[in-house]
């Protein structure tokens, strides 16, 4: 009896870890970038271009930074922009960030977190 006690003590601790772990991974400052235009750039030159981003805070309302990163071909870092905006919960929403893409940007990366 008591070792039937145990593999149900057991199973039961298992299934409330298991359900612990799964609400613990929503995590309150989580924001997703979920698209950013243009994400490549088919004509870069010296003017500034404005690159719309598609932000969602699923997490706790507050201050957001939203960042750019403007690569080349080899993957080098040409010019970077970031700017901090302020979200309620589980809003979602464009943010326009302008940044200078040079002759040889390539492709622009944006991501967002908690500020």
């Amino acid at each position: 009896m008591s070792t039937r006690r145990r593999v149900l003590q057991g199973t039961a601790t298992a299934a409330l870890l298991a359900v612990a772990g799964c609400a613990s991974s929503f995590d309150d400052d989580d924001v997703t970038v979920i698209e950013r235009e243009p994400a490549e750039l088919t004509n870069p030159g010296s003017d500034p271009i404005e690159v719309r981003v598609l932000v969602h805070n699923i997490g706790a309302a507050g201050d957001v930074e939203i960042s750019l990163e403007v690569v080349d071909l080899d993957d080098e870092v040409i010019e970077t922009a970031s700017t901090v905006e302020e979200f309620d919960r589980d809003e979602q929403r464009n943010v326009f960030i302008e940044v200078e893409p040079g002759p040889t940007g390539d492709i622009v990366f944006a991501e967002a977190e908690q500020a």
